[in-house]
Order: structure tokens, then sequence, then C-alpha cells
């Protein structure tokens, strides 16, 4: 049976009910339930309400950058609304979005500044978005023509979701060839757990791989490998399906050399963030 109402329906009033052109309770669902307005809130009376859709993937893309040249990442699919996150590693000496201004409408999450090991910088930033989105363009500070910067981006568009919940930080300049990142809460069920990854080889130019394993987790975006010297990747990962609000099975990176498929040491930071529903 549709719904509809009369005209001019007004919602205030303690244990007021919206009702059927018949005069019935609006069904909710398959068994009884209906709603009803409380102190001029629309709440459920009967059974709970069904669960918030997690928030998904609606689109990714990345870059790599070999010479002085800005990230310059065109947005992918995207509707207003969406969240769209960007993840930043830059190389060579003393470059870094630390200092970088922030494009116009964007939030800067995370920028590390490592100036004890200037060959690996990163930063996080993310933003609600509008119709037609202009392209994400920055550039690290400091860099002149004679410079390279190998600078990496990975960007991702998330739907269904209200913003960033809870967010766990880790920057370190200590070059492992495997780093756990450990799955966090989140204040409600149905969220959506990302993991942003950065690795970079510091000064040596041996080309290495990015990898990852853990149960539910899945690739979602990772820029193709640079051409020559300073290789760094920005890798994004989520758990498939959504994730409750207890913490999931954590995730491992690792980092192997190209060419021998040996360990390679690497210098891996991240960020895990937990995306709410709507």
């Amino acid at each position: 049976m549709a719904i509809s109402f009369l005209n001019d329906v007004s919602l205030p009033g303690t244990s007021t009910s919206l009702f059927m052109a018949d005069g019935s309770n609006i069904p909710v669902g398959a068994d009884d339930s209906f709603l009803k307005v409380v102190d001029g809130e629309p709440v459920w009376s009967g059974s709970a309400p069904p669960a918030a859709t997690p928030p998904a993937l609606r689109s990714s893309t990345s870059v790599s950058v070999n010479g002085n040249a800005q990230i310059d990442i065109a947005i992918p699919t995207h509707v207003t609304g969406d969240l769209i996150i960007v993840l930043c590693v830059v190389s060579y000496a003393n470059l870094s979005f630390f200092n970088a201004t922030t494009p116009t409408g964007w939030t800067r999450l995370n920028a590390s500044s490592n100036a004890s090991r200037d060959y690996y910088n990163s930063a996080i930033y993310y933003k609600t978005a509008v119709s037609g989105e202009p392209n994400f363009q920055i550039q690290a500070p400091g860099s002149s023509s004679a410079v390279y910067t190998f600078q990496t981006g990975a960007c991702a568009v998330f739907k269904d979701t209200t913003g960033i919940s809870n967010s766990d930080i880790f920057n370190n300049t200590t070059k492992v060839s495997s780093r756990t990142v450990p799955s966090i809460t989140a204040s409600a069920a149905n969220s959506l757990e990302v993991a942003l990854v950065t690795s970079s080889g510091g000064s040596t130019g041996t080309a290495y791989e990015q990898n990852f394993s853990g149960t539910g987790w899945s690739l979602v975006e990772i820029n193709a490998t640079q051409a020559n010297f300073y290789y760094n990747y920005a890798g994004i990962y989520q758990v498939a399906g959504g994730s409750p609000a207890a913490g999931q099975n954590d995730m491992t990176i690792t980092t192997t050399n190209t060419s021998t498929g040996a360990s390679f040491s690497a210098i891996i930071g991240y960020t895990t963030l937990r995306l709410a529903p709507e």
C-alpha cells in the first residue's frame, strides 16, 4: 500500500503519530512496526529499525610522478556528499607536505616531517565531494627545476558515509620488511575500515613491491611502480563489506625486491580510518 498524507501535515508534539491516508499507522517492514513522532523527532515503534548501510567504495585512481612536477589527480567518479580521500608520498631531500599549502576546500588529516630521514614524507587529505570536483593538485615545497621529487598519490571515493569517525596514525623512519597494521574500533557498527599505507625505499634505487595480507582485507588502489630512483608507494586498502564496531583482523604489509622476490627493507607508515555510515 502506498503512503500518502493530507495537506499541511505538521510533526510537532509528544507521541504524535503519522498515519496513512486511511488512518492506519505507517508500516515499516513486514512485522507490524510503524513510524511515529516523539518530541518532534521521528522514532520507530515496534522492532528495531534496519541497520544502516555500511559505507562502500565508489571509485579510485592513482598517479606516479618521476620528475619535478606536482601531483595532479583527476577525481574519479563521485557525486555530491561522497567522501574523497587522497594519500600522498614524496621523496628527495627535505621535501615535505608538512609545509605545503593545503588545497582549497580540503582538510589535511596527517603529514609527516621526517627531518632525520629526508627521503620519505607523506600526507593525507580529505573532503566532502561536490558535483564536478576539480583536480587535486599539490607539490611538496622546496623543489626546483633541478630536483626530482618522485611524488606519488592514490585517491579513493567512498559513498554512504558521514565521514571519519576514528583514526590511528603511525609514522616511523626505521626500515623494516614487514609491518603490522592493527585494526581499530569504531563508535558504531556498520562502519567501513580503511587503511592508508605508505612505503619508501629511502635513498636506495632498488625496485620493490608493497604487498599485503590479512583476512577480509582487499586492495582499493596503489600507484604504479615509478620508472626510476626513489621508489614510493601509496596504497589504500579496506575490509570488504564493512565491519562491526569491534576491531577486525589486522593487516600485514611486506616489502619485497621486485627482481628476486626476497625481503626488502623499506620505510613503512600507515593511517587507519573508520568511516561512519549515514
